[in-house]
């Protein structure tokens, strides 16, 4: 039997094993060590991952991307409601006000999407390691309330997992970096993927980790960056070709050309990407479009705003002037781009990005945290927040 560590996260998921005395990434069926957090459900239907996502255009009713952030809120909290905006499947609530996802117009409940991705990721740790995996350690972001880890910890429950802890992102990530930090030290942890932001102050050494203060939001990160871009780039085409029909279909096939876009622009001035099969007057075209990193940038002035206002709020909570920081560390997608690094930079200071992986970092702690949970390594104290919530019975 075997431990998991795992990462939800709202665009990938990632799981990692603890075996041999130390943590490991699960390569998944294309050779990656993460997959698209993407569930089609359709009948008896569920298809998960890379299959899924290539759905997503021609079933877009059926599909949902990003689950996490729908886990555990209600038809009016402002998440859903920015969520529910954009989306080609509805959003209900129950008679007990509970989310119900028409996907459709099957109705179904969060937990169980959600369940279905982390049925995926143990049967791909199965087929890897030929052990079975039965138990988990859960991770979730700062802005995370009790409601939603009971939802997440649900979820767990229905894909057969037995939750061991469910730990704090930033904890998880400070878990990763025991073996490379020598002696108590002070560090920061920012993380800006693409369901929201969260910056965590925290102590680590061998002897402990402690999350000392820690701030975030669930709005304004990667996704929402995405549906900017997208608005943008069809105000331009629409200004450029004259007026023409929006389906599901068409803004999916939008919202993955904006997506790749958007991981290139970092590197490059400007982005030329293709629309396939666009419905322009009678005909179906294949449109070329240009995204200027410029024009870009500022679609990121919410989000910059949102991380220095992170990064401040957690030092304040810690009670940490910046000076104090040995250290600053960066993960998730957004913070590849340079605005963001220098929005931290300015609060924090120097970004070291040496001795973590940003993007298995979360997963890998959370292994290693299942491993000590589990006895197969010795035990320090993790002093976490807002983890002991009761869960399901």
């Amino acid at each position: 039997m075997v431990a998991l560590g795992i990462d939800i996260g709202t665009s990938a998921v990632r799981v990692a094993v603890f075996r041999d005395g130390e943590p490991e990434l699960v390569q998944f069926p294309d050779g990656a060590h993460n997959a698209p957090a993407v569930v089609a459900m359709g009948g008896d239907s569920i298809r998960v991952g890379r299959v899924a996502l290539g759905r997503a255009a021609t079933h877009p009713a059926q599909t949902v991307r990003g689950i996490k952030r729908l886990l555990g809120r209600t038809k009016d909290d402002p998440v859903v409601e920015r969520i529910g905006a954009t989306t080609a499947f509805g959003i209900e609530a129950d008679d007990e006000g509970k989310l119900v996802l028409q996907l459709k117009g099957e109705p179904t409940e969060p937990e169980e999407v959600a369940a279905a991705l982390l049925r995926y990721l143990v049967e791909v740790v199965e087929q890897r390691t030929g052990d079975r995996a039965s138990q988990a350690v859960l991770t979730t972001p700062y802005w995370y309330g009790p409601s939603q880890r009971k939802a997440l910890s649900e979820a767990a429950r229905r894909a057969g997992l037995a939750t061991l802890q469910v730990l704090s992102e930033a904890t998880a990530t400070a878990l990763s970096l025991l073996t490379a930090e020598a002696g108590t030290r002070t560090i920061a942890i920012v993380d800006v993927g693409a369901g929201g932001c969260t910056a965590s102050v925290l102590e680590v050494g061998p002897g402990k980790v402690q999350l000392a203060g820690s701030a975030g939001d669930p709005l304004g990160a990667g996704e929402d960056v995405d549906r900017g871009l997208v608005r943008a780039v069809v105000k331009g085409l629409k200004q450029s070709l004259g007026d023409f029909p929006s389906n599901p279909a068409v803004d999916e096939m939008l919202r993955q050309t904006c997506e790749g876009a958007k991981k290139d622009l970092p590197k490059m001035s400007s982005v030329t990407a293709v629309i396939p099969f666009l419905p322009v007057g009678t005909g179906l075209y294949n449109q070329q479009i240009l995204i200027e990193r410029d024009s870009f940038h500022l679609l990121l002035a919410d989000t910059e705003k949102r991380v220095e206002a992170a990064c401040r709020n957690a030092l304040t909570e810690a009670g940490v002037e910046p000076g104090e920081l040995h250290a600053v560390y960066a993960t998730g997608g957004m913070m590849r781009l340079p605005s963001l690094q220098t929005r931290v930079e300015i609060v924090l200071g120097p970004i070291d990005s040496r001795k973590i992986d940003p993007d298995g970092a979360v997963a890998l702690g959370a292994a290693y945290q299942a491993g000590m949970l589990a006895g197969a390594v010795d035990s320090i104290p993790v002093l976490d927040v807002q983890t002991a919530t009761s869960l399901p019975p």
